[in-house]
This record gives structure tokens, sequence and C-alpha cells, in this order.
């Protein structure tokens, strides 16, 4: 502690006498000690009787005097006067964030299990954060959220058409179980890759009986599954 060395004790001091109190207490500490001691001594007198006032008072003056940084008094001002641990938990998140201690992704991710108690809206959440943040493809993304919903999904993402070769026409189809489960429910039977193979099957000749029930004059020769003889072209044969 900083304190003077007057020529005369406090109680000698004629500026002294006739004092009582907290007006005492306040003047001996001005005659008796300077700078950071005098303003932590004066709060200790003005803010005694209040402990939570004079905690974040005295923080105020060690920020003031560079003892501690604007992180750990963000910190500390938080575990004062937040009394709630799962608000508390959060604001620290804030103040990490704030200070650069953790990346954006690493909040977002950490922000949802604080926040969603449900499981799978948790789950939902946290999933959206992968794809904001670029972690997961698009395709990926879709996958999982019907996993989480417990819904059929069914995607090609890879197709792969030759007009001219058609040994060389393919495509990659991507499901998950829950589809499987769903084509089971619906009338299909056997193993998956029978099941699937049915299913692409039925979806195949949907597909050749609504071009066929186009009207001829709206499709294009590339689009008929079977070659249309017009009494021209039938003509030249």
């Amino acid at each position: 502690m900083t304190k003077r060395t007057p020529l005369i004790p406090f109680g000698f001091w004629p500026g002294s006498w006739g004092l009582k109190g907290k007006t005492r207490e306040i003047a001996r500490a001005e005659y008796e000690l300077e700078q950071r001691d005098l303003e932590e001594k004066l709060l200790e007198i003005n803010h005694g009787d209040d402990l939570d006032t004079l905690a974040l008072k005295k923080l105020d003056l060690r920020l003031k005097f560079s003892e501690i940084d604007q992180y750990y008094y963000d910190c500390a001002v938080v575990k004062l006067t937040e009394p709630d641990p799962e608000k508390q938990e959060i604001a620290m998140l804030d103040i990490n964030l704030k200070h650069n201690k953790i990346s954006q992704y690493d909040y977002d991710m950490k922000l949802v299990t604080l926040t969603k108690t449900d499981e799978t809206q948790q789950a939902l959440a946290l999933l959206d954060a992968d794809f904001k943040h670029e972690k997961i493809t698009q395709l990926e993304y879709d996958r999982k959220r019907a996993d989480i919903l417990k819904e059929p999904w069914v995607s090609m993402p890879v197709i792969n058409w030759d007009p001219a070769v058609s040994s060389r026409t393919y495509f990659q189809l991507d499901y998950n179980d829950y589809f499987y489960k769903h084509l089971l429910a619906n009338g299909y039977d056997g193993d998956e890759d029978d099941v699937i193979n049915k299913w692409l099957n039925d979806v195949c000749i949907s597909i050749t009986e609504e071009i066929n029930g186009m009207e001829a004059d709206l499709i294009t020769p590339s689009r008929r599954a079977d070659p249309l003889i017009t009494p021209d072209n039938d003509s030249e044969t």
C-alpha cells in the first residue's frame, strides 16, 4: 500500500479534530494514502455495506490501472452479476467470441447445445450450423436431415447419359434406410437390392408410359420411347 509520510500523525492534525464516522475515515485515507491505494480505500469506505457493488468497483479499479485485461474483466463481471448458471455460460460464450477466443463455428455449435434441449431440435440445429459453415455438402445435409426426422430420402447425385452409346449411360442412386423401409411398407418385397431394383424398374416404366402418352407433335424424337412412323417417313422405307 502506498502511504504518505506526513510529519504530523493524522490524530494530531488539526483538520481531523471533530471528525467522526465515515467522514473521519475518508479524511484519514486522503491524509495518509495516495493514488490507487487511496481510491481503493475510498471504495471500501463508501461501499463496504454492499459487497457485490464493492467487488464490481474494485474490478473497475483494477482495469483502470491495467492490472487486468478487458477479457478478464468481462468474465469476472459476468460471474459477479449473473447468478443463473445457464445464462452465465451463454454470457461467457459471448465473451469468448467477442475476444476471439473461439471461432464463430465453435460458438454456434456450443450455443446450440446450451439452448436446445429437445434431442431432435438440437440435432437439426447442429446440422444447420455444419451446413452454414460449409462443413457438409447440400447432399449430405439433405440426407442427414431426413435421417434425423426419420423420413424416407432418395437422390440421384450422378447421372451420365451418352446418347450415342447406351451402355455408357449410368446413374448413381443414394438413399437412406427409411426410404428402403418405406418401399417395404408399400408393397415391395425382397432383399434391399431387389427392392431398390424393382422400384427403379417401376420408375422407368412410369416415365416411359408418360412419354408415350404425350401428343406426338409435342415430343422430340429423342424423347420418344418408340419411333413414330409417319406417312412421310414410312414412304421412304
